[in-house]
């Protein structure tokens, strides 16, 4: 095999194959040529992308080898070839299952015959690649579909036994017991934090995400996202740091998914932060850009690290000392995409990481 599309041409005038071989000497096909149909018949295999039949054979005709190829390849494209101007045969051609049909007088253009392969091929391609996009969205929306319900179904007993493990909590007076109850809460809410990002990168793959852009200050929303993450920094002694140039930075962008990027950032900053460490905020923009860039002082990552980041439920072997999913940067990757933007990160061990993040102006002109 070197590449070339296979071409199976079964013919028992050798006079015609031998005409087809100098048609095709410049053409990018490897040609299959046979004069018996039986043994094209057993030697067929699923390499053969076209086959090109004639009609009129002795022992095996070619509409018996087109229904006995078509059994074993559907989706092959097969072409008919005969020197009887026949309509019947025609459309006996058609149900034993060809694709395409040519009457070949004696002085039929031969040289053209490369051509109408090429185009068969064509179509052949662009019906494959039609069919594979339309599974590829059927299967990204059955399994969105499928995690939706199984969300609701995992979220409706874990509501339960949150809401029971609260009551008890208040019942409870033995600091032992009080422990497993706080235990068990948190071990809940892992499995909600689980179950919710899940959903979520599972939804933005399937398309399911609405970008609701608006002006809004910057510079608030990153005060809100530190705000809301500052209670888990303070205790592990983490400081962030945050001094805009300006206070009233409007920008045109979604606040909600910019702030769910945001937040997925300055939490993974604090989790592999050390104790003690900081956390540097740096916001900038130009005429058609914002960028912002989260700095920390944690454990810093390798380049073979680095290069899957953003790959699903990718811990690290950092699983079972950081609480998380392994989810979140998946889920930031895909969204900074969908507001056409980019992230990158630059990481050394021991000292730190910086995510930096370029999002451009999304408002549509009038």
């Amino acid at each position: 095999m070197d590449g070339r599309s296979q071409i199976l041409i079964v013919d028992d005038d050798t006079r015609f194959l031998h005409l087809v071989r100098e048609e095709f000497a410049e053409a990018e096909f490897e040609l299959v040529l046979f004069s018996d149909p039986q043994k094209a018949l057993d030697s067929f295999d699923e390499d053969i992308e076209l086959a090109i039949l004639d009609i009129k054979m002795p022992e095996m005709d070619g509409f018996e080898l087109c229904e006995s190829i078509r059994k074993m390849s559907e989706g092959l494209p097969i072409l008919m070839l005969t020197g009887i101007e026949d309509f019947e045969a025609i459309e006996k051609a058609y149900q034993a299952g060809a694709t395409d049909f040519i009457y070949k007088p004696n002085n039929w253009p031969w040289q053209l015959l490369p051509y109408r392969v090429r185009y068969m091929l064509k179509a052949k391609r662009a019906l494959q690649d039609a069919y594979l996009k339309e599974a590829a969205v059927l299967a990204s929306k059955a399994k969105s579909d499928f995690l939706t319900k199984m969300s609701h179904e995992l979220k409706t007993p874990l509501s339960g036994i949150i809401g029971f493990s609260n009551l008890l909590r208040y019942e409870v007076e033995d600091p032992k017991h009080r422990d497993w109850l706080d235990k068990i809460l948190n071990t809940c809410d892992y499995l909600t934090d689980l179950i919710n990002d899940v959903l979520n990168l599972a939804q933005i793959e399937a398309g399911y995400i609405e970008l609701d852009c608006k002006s809004v200050d910057i510079v608030a929303l990153i005060e809100n996202a530190i705000y809301l993450i500052s209670h888990l920094a303070q205790e592990r002694d983490i400081e962030i740091h945050f001094q805009p140039e300006e206070k009233n930075f409007l920008f045109y962008t979604d606040p909600m998914r910019f702030q769910q990027v945001l937040f997925n950032l300055l939490s993974n900053a604090v989790k592999y932060n050390k104790s003690s460490g900081t956390i540097d905020i740096l916001l900038e923009r130009d005429a058609d850009f914002l960028r912002f860039e989260v700095k920390d002082s944690g454990i810093g990552m390798t380049a073979e690290q680095l290069s899957k980041l953003f790959e699903p439920f990718n811990r690290f072997g950092h699983g079972k000392n950081i609480e998380g999913t392994g989810i979140g940067l998946s889920i930031v990757k895909k969204l900074v995409d969908a507001m056409a933007g980019e992230i990158s990160c630059r990481s050394q061990v021991k000292v730190g990481s910086v995510f930096s993040v370029k999002l451009p102006h999304m408002k549509v002109a009038d």
